[in-house]
């Protein structure tokens, strides 16, 4: 094992002396971070998602799911989706209305439980104000009673947050980002080409298993990515002043998720590098597999605004696991079940790469 130490810190000596890997490894998440928040960080431009929690084929409740659509409209600069919460993966920005069962039942009183997972800021506080005026108009316009439905706000925690929801999401999404780039790219093309020239025969000869190589070759990825990663993401929102909700539950929960997340793609690279001998058919399926993964990840492009299909085969892929759940720490009401799903997932993707990879992994492209 102190042959394999020693090689763990020859491979952070090469990897921090090597300039395009540095350049992509740091300095690159955050030139894309002072990019995209200047350009889509704009408070004004304003898009929510409220979720309906009740039957879709109660009347009543589809009567006022339209009422509050054209309400919305008429609003400029707000984008708000409704989606139903059968068809929605709920995510703690979310704002949710649930109905009574009696809903609008003019033989008694009913209400409406207006819920989310983060203290209202000044913009979303008016689009509760918006719910709030489209109950009272239902109360009088078509009911015709003045008070029959009540609202209720026990659900929104109490608190402050800036109005740079987007800068704590773009964050969030940067930091899986580097990790997963730096997985596929920083890690697995280094390993081919390393192989495809030769250089690892020499490895043959020495009193070193390959899992010995291999473990120290992914803790060197492992140590620089967790250390960079964790700066990024703390600094990053120190600067941006996003005013993270912080607990022991979610500062243990986020370093748990970054640790077992670089583990999961950094033994997926590991895992493609056994399977792909050539150089340049790596490039190749990388790109082919990268593109496509991080745009339907929740990165950038929320996956809730895709088509349902896209968006059922999105929610399935570890990335989006990973982003849902570094976004889900910080929230006022979390709760390690939140993000249990996502370490099940990554851990048993990081256990199958690495036993199938220990087995077929190669010294040469023979």
């Amino acid at each position: 094992m102190n042959l394999a130490f020693y090689i763990t810190l020859i491979e952070i000596k090469a990897y921090l002396r090597n300039k395009s890997a540095m350049f992509w490894t740091f300095a690159y998440p955050i030139f894309l971070l002072f990019i995209l928040s200047v350009i889509f960080g704009n408070p004004n431009k304003q898009s929510y998602r409220v979720v309906i929690d009740a039957d879709k084929n109660n009347t009543r409740v589809v009567e006022f799911r339209k009422l509050l659509n054209d309400k919305f409209e008429m609003i400029d600069g707000l984008n708000v989706e409704l989606v139903y919460k059968e068809d929605a993966n709920v995510r703690s920005q979310d704002i949710i209305l649930n109905f009574d069962a009696n809903f609008a039942d003019k033989s008694q009183h009913s209400s409406v439980k207006i819920a989310t997972g983060q203290p209202l800021t000044q913009a979303s506080g008016g689009l509760v104000a918006v719910i709030a005026e489209v109950v009272e108009i239902y109360n009088r316009h078509l009911l015709k009673v003045e008070q029959l439905i009540k609202i209720d706000y026990r659900g929104i925690p109490v608190g402050n947050q800036h109005s740079n929801d987007y800068d704590r999401f773009l964050i969030s999404g940067l930091t899986a980002l580097t990790v997963v780039s730096t997985a596929m790219f920083g890690f697995t093309t280094v390993l081919v080409d390393l192989r495809q020239n030769g250089a690892l025969k020499m490895f043959q000869v020495f009193p070193l298993q390959k899992i010995h190589f291999l473990s120290a070759f992914i803790m060197s990825r492992f140590v620089i990515l967790f250390v960079f990663c964790l700066s990024f993401y703390v600094l990053a929102n120190m600067a941006y002043k996003t005013n993270m909700y912080l607990s022991i539950d979610s500062i243990i929960a986020f370093v748990l998720l970054l640790l077992v997340g670089i583990l999961c793609f950094l033994s997926v690279g590991l895992l493609m590098v056994s399977s792909i001998k050539n150089g340049a058919t790596t490039t190749a399926l990388l790109n082919i597999i990268n593109l496509p993964l991080l745009f339907l990840s929740d990165l950038f492009i929320p996956v809730a605004v895709m088509p349902e299909t896209v968006r059922f085969f999105a929610e399935m892929s570890p990335v989006y696991a990973f982003v849902n759940a570094l976004r889900q720490v910080h929230s006022a009401d979390f709760t390690f079940s939140d993000v249990s799903f996502a370490l099940t997932l990554m851990a048993a993707i990081t256990l199958v790469c690495l036993t199938v990879s220990a087995r077929y992994f190669k010294w040469s492209k023979a």
